[in-house]
């Protein structure tokens, strides 16, 4: 068993450091990886770190500027522990995965580097919001089934956020409480590959408070759903 929690890591945590790429995805596909080097080696602390500067890539590109007021800089860590057993419910386990891609909407954002090394960025804004919507409901229908709950069931929703409208138009066609999203986008912008951590710590932080403040605290569930350019796209969650 693997929980997960958004606190410092002290002491060593053994050095078998990975690069996980994944664009938007990045931080589900690195809890993929840190869950099974801990189910697999004599490993019993995993240090997910995610970080992004879109600011250094974006400042100089010859993207639209409604393109590159749409990203901020962040960065976010999440602590992997191994478990024995389970507890009685006291710790955060992370579940199974749901992965993959489809080149269908690749062309909706092309990047690629100009005559004096600056990055140039084409995209479809429209068709990269609908391809975003629709793939997001698409991970979150397939975490129902890994998890054998409704997204109803959860309480909250880390996602990726493109942007608020495209997290606002999805949560009302999903159905999902707009309290249940981070909608860490509405002040900080598209994170990018750190935005599903950032949202995860933010309700990691939610759900202890609720059960502090609970007389008879429960263990939150909670959906974590990215998608990425290309298409690709993953979740997982999290009990």
């Amino acid at each position: 068993m693997c929980s997960v929690s958004a606190r410092a890591v002290r002491g060593s945590c053994g050095r078998a450091p990975l690069d996980v790429g994944g664009a938007c995805g990045g931080v589900v596909y690195a809890l993929m990886a840190a869950k099974s080097l801990l189910c697999t080696a004599s490993r019993h602390v995993a240090l997910v770190v995610a970080s992004e500067v879109n600011s250094r890539r974006l400042a100089r590109s010859q993207a639209p500027g409604e393109f590159r007021g749409l990203f901020g800089d962040a960065a976010c860590a999440l602590v992997l522990t191994r478990s024995a057993g389970a507890d009685g419910g006291s710790i955060n386990r992370l579940g199974d995965f749901v992965c993959g891609c489809s080149g269908t909407f690749a062309s909706a954002l092309e990047m690629s580097l100009g005559e004096r090394g600056q990055l140039d960025v084409q995209f479809k804004g429209e068709q990269l919001a609908s391809a975003a919507i629709g793939t997001l409901d698409r991970v979150l229908g397939d975490l129902e089934i890994a998890v054998g709950k409704p997204r109803s069931a959860a309480s909250y929703f880390a996602l990726h956020e493109p942007n608020p409208r495209v997290v606002e138009i999805f949560a009302h066609r999903s159905g999902i409480p707009a309290e249940k999203i981070a909608m860490v986008s509405r002040t900080s912008g598209n994170l990018g590959s750190a935005t599903c951590g950032v949202s995860l710590c933010a309700a990691l932080t939610r759900a202890q408070r609720d059960s502090d403040n609970s007389s008879a605290p429960s263990m939150p569930l909670i959906f974590v759903a990215a998608v990425g350019p290309g298409l690709v796209w993953a979740g997982t969650y999290i009990h």
